[in-house]
């Protein structure tokens, strides 16, 4: 997909500053369903711009849990079970962030939301919006040019300043600013090499016997995965129920050693949590 230069209608430069996209021949025809929503619950943010975000921090999973120096050994398979884990990592002391445009802990309250509520698709892009239309806004009293402003305000949302985000964190890789840039304008899809197969003159039907064939039903069991979200009308989630659901287990980063925590409340249910202390 080609990156767009779109503002969108109805907002005044003045009142919202709309991030515009990272380059900008013309409008496409169609928008996907994940932009389709942010133009619904981020109408002032660029839908090419925030799908370039939240590909780079959680590549479209509504439940990821990023953890400050630690890793869930999984992600979270529903909006119940990333509740009760963003629970018990607060009540454990870690900082971590959440949902699609993995918004941190500490903006919760700012932005009028709750680990009950932030996994909501809409509720979660419209807080991750609002965290980056203010880098956005504090970038262009600095910076002139509206790309370069546009890259500041990536850096912003990452680290909280306008510098790091363009240094990689370790040698040899990639900044995020980099990633951000690169998911929004699809730049990481490969090229193809190897040509579609197309008909020519002295090509002949075969018949070929199916082997081994499994009913699509059976297909479509093996290959189904966890809980996921549609990208449509997103109704308001009711607060998910989280007394008996375990959270996810943390592991060790490097040479930490992992403690086993008892959970509060259904103490009966024979389930732990594993979490990783970090001095």
């Amino acid at each position: 997909m080609k990156a767009i230069n779109l503002l969108l209608a109805g907002i005044s430069v003045c009142n919202a500053l709309p991030l515009m996209a990272i380059a900008a021949p013309a409008v496409p025809p169609h928008l996907t369903e994940f932009e389709e929503l942010v133009a619904k619950c981020a109408p002032d943010i660029h839908p090419q711009t925030f799908k370039g975000v939240v590909t780079t921090e959680s590549t479209f999973n509504p439940f990821a849990i990023g953890v400050v120096n630690g890793k869930l050994a999984r992600t979270p398979r529903s909006q119940a079970e990333a509740v009760a884990t963003a629970k018990t990592l607060e009540k454990d002391g870690f900082n971590f962030s959440l949902g699609l445009a993995q918004v941190n802990r500490y903006n919760l309250a700012k932005y009028g939301e709750t680990y009950e509520t932030i996994f909501e698709p809409c509720r979660n892009i419209k807080a991750g919006a609002a965290i980056l239309k203010d880098c956005y806004v504090r970038a262009k009293e600095k910076i002139p040019n509206e790309q370069q402003a546009l890259r500041a305000s990536f850096s912003c949302y990452y680290s909280g300043n306008f510098t790091r985000g363009f240094r990689p964190d370790r040698p040899g890789e990639t900044s995020y600013v980099q990633k951000v840039v690169s998911n929004a304008l699809n730049l990481s899809s490969p090229t193809t090499v190897v040509p579609a197969v197309e008909q020519q003159s002295g090509d002949v039907a075969v018949a070929v016997r199916a082997v081994g064939r499994q009913p699509l039903q059976k297909l479509a069991k093996a290959s189904q995965g966890g809980d996921w979200v549609s990208f449509g009308d997103v109704p308001q989630l009711a607060p998910a129920k989280t007394d008996e659901l375990p959270p996810v287990v943390i592991e060790p980063v490097g040479k930490q050693e992992a403690i086993q925590v008892q959970r509060g409340g259904n103490t009966d249910s024979g389930t732990d949590a594993f979490v990783m202390v970090v001095d």
